[in-house]
């Protein structure tokens, strides 16, 4: 009785199941893709991530004075009276009132925000000022000012270190083109747009247009590249060129 009971369970159930394919479902966990950002995470991002160098049609990304604070004003902006937390910063005999990570110049009987004086140092870094590595160095970025840390509670304006990257540009901020080539201009800083993934970013350049030099700096060396002879200095090679009737140095990009 027992062992017909058996033989019918084995009918119903494991007769049906034979020669069926057994499928395994295996599960990936893929991790996440991180960038990486500065802090605060709102403010510049540096990207590891090689970028495509192509032709970017998107409008810039401006920021005004509801991103970087309320003390900011862009360069060229005019106020009749200085904020009354202002603090006096020389640099090469010529002063200039800061507040907040604003520069002002005397202008008449009002003042107007300039670009960052190279060199200028100030105590106390700004409020929404962000921080980031780069070859080895610690920088504090703040609407297209670069800061560097030389002594304790001490902050230098530095120039733009090449080849950093940042997600958007401050208001203010003009365009130029060379040699077909759309560049932006900030704080005396050039910026070209790239893509990365999906995104624009704006990475500092050197000055497309060349830099030129009066006389060559003490201790450049002359080397020659197909057939031409340059000036070699501090890594920058330049070209003497005939400018308004006298010679002059034009930095070249090899």
């Amino acid at each position: 009785m027992i062992r017909n009971f058996v033989v019918i369970l084995l009918i119903f159930f494991v007769v049906p199941l034979w020669g069926q394919r057994v499928v395994r479902r295996t599960t990936v966990v893929r991790p996440s893709m991180h960038r990486v950002v500065v802090t605060p995470p709102r403010r510049t991002v540096i990207v590891h991530t090689p970028p495509r160098h192509v032709v970017v049609t998107r409008p810039p990304i401006y920021r005004g004075p509801s991103y970087w604070g309320p003390y900011w004003h862009p360069v060229g902006f005019y106020v009749p009276v200085l904020p009354p937390t202002y603090i006096v910063v020389h640099v090469n005999s010529v002063p200039y009132y800061y507040n907040e990570g604003v520069y002002y110049v005397e202008s008449g009987s009002k003042y107007q925000v300039s670009e960052a004086p190279i060199g200028a140092t100030i105590s106390s870094l700004p409020a929404n000022c962000s921080t980031f590595d780069y070859q080895g160095n610690t920088y504090y970025y703040y609407a297209g000012t670069y800061y560097l840390k030389i002594k304790k509670k001490k902050y230098k304006v530095v120039k733009a270190p090449i080849g950093v990257m940042v997600t958007e540009l401050p208001e203010g901020t003009r365009s130029i083109e060379q040699n077909g080539t759309k560049y932006y201009v900030s704080h005396g800083a050039y910026y070209r747009p790239e893509i990365v993934g999906e995104e624009v970013h704006y990475v500092v350049v050197p000055n497309p247009s060349g830099e030129i030099l009066k006389e060559i700096p003490e201790g450049a060396v002359v080397v020659k590249k197909d057939g031409d002879s340059y000036y070699k200095y501090s890594g920058k090679y330049y070209k003497a060129v005939v400018r308004d009737g006298e010679v002059v140095y034009k930095q070249v990009l090899f």
